[in-house]
């Protein structure tokens, strides 16, 4: 399943996916994207959670859905050494590698304490 693209987050910010993404380990999936906005920064969220529902004032939406109604896709090269934030978890991971398709991920053992929560 190709999963890259724009996505619309429900709150109604752009992302762009980049790819499949999982935990070096583990093997735990996750989705590898960046923000289509200042910071452009670089995330990863459980698989299950980025293509799950949430609910809002009541109503049962989906958390990110596909879009082309957004901006285009930047079609930047991801730099080897960039800083990749865990969601939920504000965990930093490492770029580890690839397998077929999939980007590897490696926790550094730091946080992003810096971030705020989106």
């Amino acid at each position: 399943m190709d999963i890259k693209g724009v996505y619309r987050h429900y709150k109604g910010k752009y992302y762009e996916v980049l790819s499949p993404a999982a935990d070096a380990e583990s093997g735990a999936p996750y989705v590898f994207y960046r923000q289509m906005y200042e910071p452009y920064g670089y995330w990863i969220r459980p698989w299950d959670m980025f293509f799950g529902t949430q609910e809002v004032d009541g109503q049962t939406v989906r958390r990110f859905v596909r879009t082309e109604d957004g901006p285009a896709p930047s079609g930047r090269p991801v730099p080897p050494e960039v800083s990749v934030v865990h969601s939920e978890t504000l965990e930093r991971y490492a770029l580890a590698g690839q397998d077929g398709e999939k980007v590897l991920v490696r926790a550094t053992g730091e946080r992003a304490d810096d971030l705020a929560r989106r």
